[in-house]
C-alpha cells in the first residue's frame, strides 16, 4: 500500500470517527446527560485521546449503544449515551 493510500483511509477513518463523535454530541444538546454516569463496564473504547485540559473517549458495545466522555478541568466530567444499532456497529470498525 503507497502512503498516499494509507494516508487518505487513515484520514478518512478519523473524518468518520469525528462524525459520530458529532451524533452522540447532538443527542447530548438534544436532552442534556451532562454529569450522568453511563457505565462503560464490558464495553469496547473505539478511541480516546488525551489533552492538556483532560480527554476524550468514545465507548462502544457494537449492538446499540455509543458512550462519549470526556473531562476536563474547567468543567468536570460529563459522557453521555446514543442508541444507534448502525452507529454502535460501525464504531467497532473505527476502533484504534
Amino acid at each position: 500500500m503507497t502512503r498516499a493510500v494509507a494516508k487518505a483511509k487513515a484520514e478518512a477513518l478519523a473524518k468518520r470517527r469525528r462524525e459520530i463523535e458529532s451524533a452522540v454530541q447532538h443527542a447530548r444538546q438534544e436532552k442534556d446527560a451532562r454529569l450522568q454516569t453511563h457505565s462503560t463496564q464490558g464495553m469496547t473504547k473505539c478511541w480516546g485521546k488525551s489533552r492538556m485540559a483532560g480527554h476524550e473517549a468514545l465507548w462502544t458495545d457494537g449492538l446499540s449503544r455509543l458512550v462519549y466522555e470526556t473531562s476536563s478541568y474547567d468543567d468536570g466530567p460529563a459522557s453521555w449515551t446514543l442508541t444507534d444499532a448502525a452507529l454502535a456497529a460501525e464504531a467497532m470498525t473505527l476502533k484504534d
